[in-house]
């Protein structure tokens, strides 16, 4: 299945949710002075676990305008100055830890491994694939991986397919 086929899970939905909702009482209860929106880098990091980068920018959004809205609406008990450092901090680190998240899965889908046991014939050294079929091991790892081949003689072949050749260049 492909990475853009794939839904964000229920669970992982729920669990965004409830952290961000979590934060934002504690944010309201707490004095305006204590960088309760440093909390909000929990919510980037679950949204992460997504497929769906609009989850990440979604979650990343909320956890923004909740850390400003908490700004605006907690109870000032000290500096303002104080607080003003504080929230920008926690707007600094959601923004950052979203970036990181985003390369993460960026990353991710540029990488495609191949795990498992691989049937292959012992002489034509042709894979099996999940349908039954048989592929050179250039068709499937290409189809089944990014990787791309270029091709050459290894020294011990070169000996063997052309002797003349290689008593020349050796």
């Amino acid at each position: 299945m492909s990475q853009r086929a794939e839904k964000t899970s229920p669970r992982l939905l729920v669990a965004a949710l409830v952290t961000v909702a979590g934060i934002f009482v504690l944010d309201l209860l707490l004095p305006v002075g204590v960088a309760v929106g440093m909390l909000y880098v929990a919510p980037v990091l679950i949204s992460s676990w997504s497929p769906q980068r609009a989850f990440t920018f979604a979650v990343v959004m909320a956890s923004m305008s909740l850390t400003l809205l908490g700004f605006l609406l907690s109870p000032l008990d000290g500096t303002l100055g104080m607080a003003v450092a504080n929230c920008s901090l926690a707007l600094c680190a959601i923004l950052l830890t979203a970036i990181l998240a985003l390369r993460h899965k960026e990353t991710l889908a540029h990488v495609k491994n191949l795990y498992g046991l691989l049937p292959i014939c012992s002489s034509c050294k042709k894979i099996r694939d999940d349908r039954g079929s048989w592929n050179h091991i250039e068709t499937y790892l290409r189809e089944h991986s990014d990787a791309e081949f270029t091709h050459g003689l290894c020294p011990e072949c070169q000996k063997t397919l052309y002797p003349t050749l290689y008593k020349e260049v050796g």
